[in-house]
Order: structure tokens, then C-alpha cells, then sequence
């Protein structure tokens, strides 16, 4: 199978089972992430191995998970759900510090500080930022919109993120001329990722008009320009990680894409600032 054919062959599949899940919702979307979230932690593990780094994969995959489910429980049932979530998953990261802590005693492994800040590390960068998406798509209010409107509003993220790499990687091509972080990621440019944060702000301001035709146009606005910062702050901080570890891409589950942390890396970064940034204008 060519490499272009399963790359045709995972979107053609991928893409719409994506956008029905995240507006379906539910279940459905708590396991979309659950799985997600437990492919993306042992990739950056992976990745942490091949630096003679071991983090205690289980305990992070399964508190992960844990966390994950039970913010989704209470947010579903409590009267007072967004308190009460936010405790449930601070009381999951103290649990995960101190069993990390625990366990390490027993493990006899070299780097054992490397060891637990990977393993507490990669639950904040891919679990709980995912869970982000969780928590913005089980909102019943968003910024003065009311009624089930998280799967558009997450819908307008993504296709934000998509314009803003779009536009990054062909005006980088035909305008590029200063690299951006040539040590982290070397054929991206300044002249791209302002391209990709203009495209960033203009889609998110086109997109929420057709999607989200009651939200306020400021907060498009400042959505685009999270997406068109942040998340191309993400893209690179994923390129970091895989330079330093010395991999192309975080695995190879999507054929001819790459892996999940390839895939989702903007959005990973972008999804915590926009969930607090609707908590606080909500």
C-alpha cells in the first residue's frame, strides 16, 4: 500500500468519524478522547524511552484514563459540575505526584527524577489537555451562546487549526525567507506563521459566523488568535520533543500521518486556553 494511499484512505475514514463523534457528543466522545489521550501518553513515553528516560507508563495511562472518566461523570450529574470536576482532576494529579513518587522506590531504574516529572509530565501534556476538549464540549453555556453548541464550537476550532497550517505551510513556501526556530523546526518561518495566524483569525471569524451565528464576533476573534499563536506554539513544542528524542514522528498508528501527538499537537496546546478562556467570559 503506498504511502499516499493510506494517507487518502485514513482521512477519508478518519475525518468523517471524527466530525460525527464530537457532534454526536456523549459517551461517544468521552471515549473518542479516552482513547485518544491513552494512544498520545504512550507515544510521548515512547519517545521518553528513547532517551533513557522510564516513566512508569501503566500508572500514567491508567489515572489518565481514570481522571478523565470520572471529570466526565461528575460534570454529567453534579448540580455544580465545573467546581467539582476541577476537584476531581486536581485530586487525580495528587494522587498520580504521590503514587509516582511511591512506585519509583520500587522500580530500580536509573533517573529516577527523569522518571517522574515524564510520567507527571505526560499526563498534564496529553491527558489532561485532551480532557480540555472534553470539558468544552459538556459545557451548556458558551460565551453567551446557550443550548448543546460545543461540538460546532469545537468543529471551529479544528477547522481553524487546519486553515492556519494550511496557510502557514504554502506561504512559508513561496514567501519564506526567516526561519522561525531553525534549531526545532527548520522550514518553518516568520513569514508562514503570520500567514497561518491571519488565516487563523479570518476562518474563525468566517467559520463561527456559519457555525456559531449567535457568538459575539470579539470572540472569534480572540479564539483565531489563540489558535493562531498557541497553536502553532504547539507544533513546535511537539518538533522539540521529537528532535530531542530523535524520531521523526511520535509512532506510525495513522498510516502516512504519522501519530496522534503528529496529528493533534496543535490542538493539544490550544484546547486548556480556550476551555479557561470560556470559563472566565463565559
Amino acid at each position: 500500500m503506498s504511502n499516499l494511499y493510506s494517507r487518502v484512505l485514513v482521512a477519508l475514514i478518519g475525518i468523517p468519524a471524527l466530525v460525527g463523534i464530537i457532534l454526536y457528543g456523549g459517551i461517544a466522545f468521552l471515549v473518542l478522547i479516552v482513547l485518544i489521550s491513552t494512544i498520545g501518553l504512550w507515544e510521548f513515553y515512547r519517545m521518553a524511552e528513547q532517551k533513557g528516560i522510564f516513566p512508569n507508563a501503566v500508572l500514567g495511562i491508567v489515572l489518565g484514563a481514570m481522571m478523565q472518566i470520572l471529570y466526565y461523570v461528575f460534570s454529567t450529574d453534579m448540580v455544580i459540575p465545573i467546581l467539582v470536576s476541577n476537584l476531581i482532576v486536581a485530586g487525580i494529579l495528587t494522587l498520580l505526584s504521590i503514587a509516582t513518587l511511591l512506585t519509583e522506590l520500587f522500580r530500580d531504574k536509573q533517573n529516577a527524577m527523569l522518571n517522574i516529572a515524564s510520567t507527571i509530565g505526560g499526563v498534564v501534556y496529553v491527558s489532561l489537555f485532551f480532557q480540555c476538549l472534553l470539558g468544552i464540549r459538556m459545557m451548556p453555556e458558551i460565551l453567551g451562546m446557550s443550548g448543546d453548541m460545543g461540538g460546532y464550537f469545537i468543529l471551529t476550532i479544528f477547522i481553524s487549526i487546519w486553515l492556519c497550517d494550511t496557510a502557514a505551510y504554502f506561504a512559508g513556501r513561496a514567501f519564506g525567507k526567516h526561519k522561525l526556530f531553525e534549531r526545532v523546526s527548520p522550514n518553518k518561518t516568520w513569514e508562514g506563521a503570520i500567514a497561518g495566524a491571519l488565516a487563523a483569525v479570518g476562518g474563525c471569524v468566517a467559520v463561527s459566523a456559519w457555525l456559531l451565528p449567535t457568538m459575539p464576533v470579539i470572540h472569534a476573534v480572540v479564539l483565531g488568535a489563540i489558535v493562531g499563536t498557541i497553536g502553532q506554539v504547539g507544533d513546535l513544542a511537539e518538533s522539540l520533543l521529537k528532535r530531542d528524542a530523535g524520531v521523526k514522528d511520535s509512532s506510525q498508528i495513522l498510516a502516512g500521518h504519522g501519530g496522534i501527538l503528529d496529528r493533534f499537537d496543535s490542538i493539544l496546546m490550544v484546547s486548556p486556553v480556550i476551555y479557561w478562556y470560556i470559563l472566565i467570559f463565559r
